[in-house]
């Protein structure tokens, strides 16, 4: 399955997509029940948070494609030299298809395979789910992302009210 990733940005003054085309993403996340879940920290809550969020010039969104099909999304963000940290939610569309697994690889490898004029852009992405978020944590490790521990209280639920255990996760060349 080949899949194809297109970068949100700025073109010649032009954003590559309209922006009630970024609006559907979060729209479809919504139908999908995944937006609370993916936004687990409470910052972004409606079509509009989500765009102006993926406008910050901080924020890198890609629109992951199987064929004509929108399939998911994965955003980079709080990029510190090569490191960045990266976020994904995949659509119902392609829930428990076999191989999905082979769509967060094949993003994060050629995300973490940019190159420019100096070389690699990126060496390391991490995240932090939520321990409870259990299919996004297996998901995270079938795409070559490494646990590295869970830290105790370690990111926001707005949800629960409280600080809720964090899993740390990494991704390198060699783990994609």
């Amino acid at each position: 399955m080949e899949v194809k990733i297109f970068p949100y940005t700025k073109v010649d003054g032009m954003r590559t997509k309209r922006d009630s085309e970024i609006m559907a993403l979060f729209d479809q996340m919504v139908l999908d029940g995944t937006a609370s879940i993916v936004f687990f920290a409470g910052h972004i809550k409606t079509r509009e948070d989500f765009l102006k969020y993926m406008k910050d010039p901080g924020v890198h969104l890609y629109i992951l494609a199987v064929g004509d099909e929108t399939v998911g999304v994965t955003w980079l963000d709080n990029i510190v030299d090569k490191s960045a940290l990266n976020h994904f939610c995949g659509f119902s569309n392609y829930w428990g298809v076999e191989g999905s697994e082979a769509i967060g690889k094949a993003a994060l490898g050629k995300l973490i395979n940019m190159r420019d004029e100096t070389g690699y852009i990126f060496d390391v992405f991490t995240g932090c789910i939520p321990a409870w978020n259990t299919l996004a944590i297996e998901y995270a490790r079938a795409c070559g992302g490494v646990s590295l521990g869970v830290i105790p209280c370690g990111i926001w639920d707005s949800a629960k009210g409280q600080s809720v255990d964090a899993v740390v996760i990494y991704y390198t060349r060699e783990s994609v």
